[in-house]
């Protein structure tokens, strides 16, 4: 019996010590041997889908977006971007970053709006190569019809000229992914004994309902985002063009000779082209009313 009751205490004994190893001993982390995701590199690299956007964002499984970090160093102190500042020379060699703005001696205002990366990714057949395009925003300047989206391109559109005359040429020298180095030169026009063409333009209505006793807020872009077209005799070669204050008046320097006014764009169909005779020192009058159908 004795023995029976000592095998019986050494069987429990050991499981109580069998149930209490069970207990205390940790269990497996399912996620044990995952990889753990926290940046960019390590989502490309594991092999999720990579998106083309600037910068690259990666998506996990778990659905977490890691965005790639752009580091603006600069491997050469020569490549250090130029200091933007009011009032610069032209015909200067200027590194813009992307939202910087330089104002010129004439008044003549450039930004850099963005940078758009279309070029071909490693490793991906394509049929362009590609290039960085620089969209500009330009205005004011004594020669400039503005304001105006202006691109150049590294392997298109490298140069272009704009304003009164050609007055204004921008050439894009160099561009990285978040810099571009420009050159703006200026050439004046030729003057002739010319006249101006001045004019107003109501338009309206814009609200769709007015009451008594509440003004209509008319947003500048109203008018500012409409433009004077000046063409020659034959009603459909461009002479000038030049875009409305935020009050609707326009007034345009031009040479002597027959022309029509337009505002494009107008309100309801294609707007008038209406006539003009401007002659040298004298001022013609060309005003317009235009209706937006708003009722």
């Amino acid at each position: 019996m004795t023995n029976k009751n000592t095998i019986a205490t050494i069987v429990i004994g050991l499981m109580l010590l069998t149930a209490g190893f069970l207990a205390i001993k940790p269990k497996k982390d399912p996620e044990v041997g995952k990889p753990l995701i926290t940046n960019f590199e390590e989502c490309k690299n594991a092999g999720y889908p990579v998106m083309e956007s600037y910068p690259e964002q990666c998506r996990d499984a778990e659905g977490n977006l890691f965005v790639r970090i752009i580091e603006e160093t600069l491997e050469d102190p020569k490549d250090a971007p130029t200091p933007v500042a009011t009032q610069k020379e032209f015909n200067t060699s200027l590194t813009y970053k992307i939202g910087d703005s330089v104002v010129f001696s004439d008044g003549l205002k450039v930004t850099l709006k963005e940078i758009n990366d279309s070029r071909c990714k490693p490793d991906v057949q394509c049929i362009w190569a590609g290039e960085l395009a620089v969209v500009l925003d330009v205005n004011g300047g004594d020669y400039f019809f503005g304001p105006e989206e202006i691109q150049l391109g590294t392997t298109n559109n490298k140069t272009k000229t704009v304003g009164k005359g050609g007055a204004y040429t921008f050439s894009l020298q160099k561009a990285t992914e978040t810099t571009a180095t420009i050159l703006v030169s200026v050439k004046p026009p030729s003057r002739i004994a010319g006249g101006y063409i001045v004019g107003h333009v109501d338009i309206g209505p814009i609200c769709p309902v007015e009451r008594p006793g509440q003004l209509c807020n008319v947003p500048p872009e109203v008018y500012t985002s409409r433009e004077v077209v000046i063409y020659m005799s034959d009603k459909v070669t461009v002479k000038e063009r030049m875009h409305l204050d935020a009050e609707g008046n326009y007034k345009m320097a031009i040479g002597p000779g027959n022309y029509f006014v337009q505002i494009v764009p107008a309100g309801i169909g294609e707007g008038e082209k209406k006539p003009v005779t401007v002659k040298s020192f004298e001022t013609s009058t060309v005003n317009f009313d235009i209706d937006t159908g708003i009722r």
